[in-house]
Order: C-alpha cells, then sequence, then structure tokens
C-alpha cells in the first residue's frame, strides 16, 4: 500500500477491515457514518471495489452474506 493514495472513506474501511475478523456490512456502514446518516445502499459495495482495484482483488476476501475480510498476506 505504499504507493496507493486512499481516500478518507477508504482508509476508514482499511482500518476496520486491519483489526482482524469479519467485518459486517454494518459495521462498516456504521464506521462510515457515525452519525447515522443516510447513504447509498451500495456504498459499502462500491468501497469494497474500489479497494480491491486499487490493493488487488484477492486483499479483500467477500464472507458470502456477512462481510468482508483481508486475506492472509503470503510471502
Amino acid at each position: 500500500m505504499s504507493d496507493v493514495t486512499l481516500t478518507k472513506s477508504e482508509r476508514t474501511v482499511i482500518a476496520l477491515l486491519e483489526r482482524g475478523g469479519i467485518a459486517t456490512h454494518e459495521a462498516i456502514h456504521d464506521a462510515l457514518y457515525p452519525d447515522g446518516e443516510w447513504c447509498e445502499s451500495n456504498v459499502v459495495q462500491v468501497l469494497i471495489h474500489q479497494l480491491r482495484a486499487k490493493l488487488g482483488r484477492d486483499r479483500i476476501q467477500s464472507v458470502r452474506g456477512v462481510g468482508y475480510q483481508l486475506a492472509e498476506k503470503t510471502t
């Protein structure tokens, strides 16, 4: 990620994912909009798509019906 520029929202999502475990759609939404603001229903999916484009498709894994998690780093 050293040469990748992330938006504030993308950095928020990455910070949540880096905590470990599975980040649910609701947890990501709440991290992005802590005051309960309304947002488009697909905002989480769009941010994940953008992050995958910047970091690589395999870096963020979908957990079907639950949310997302970071893939294990391979050396």
